[in-house]
């Protein structure tokens, strides 16, 4: 049996476009845990924030790919 790339692609996208439509929910643990980390990099980045940092601290140098 001879098919050309459409006709396959037809057999093969048919199946595979009805997946592919279908929206993918995460559990609402997911979602917990997402918003868990989002909440700790705020307040990390908050407190990051609030700490000073004279520009004596930088180095000295450059990082520079080869």
């Amino acid at each position: 049996m001879k098919l050309t790339r459409r006709e396959l692609a037809g057999l093969l996208g048919g199946p595979a476009a009805a997946l592919s439509q279908q929206t993918h929910t995460p559990p609402p643990e997911d979602e917990q845990l997402l918003a868990a980390a989002r909440d700790r990099v705020r307040r990390n980045s908050q407190a990051l924030a609030g700490v000073p940092i004279p520009p004596e601290t930088e180095p000295a140098f450059q990082f520079r790919a080869s």
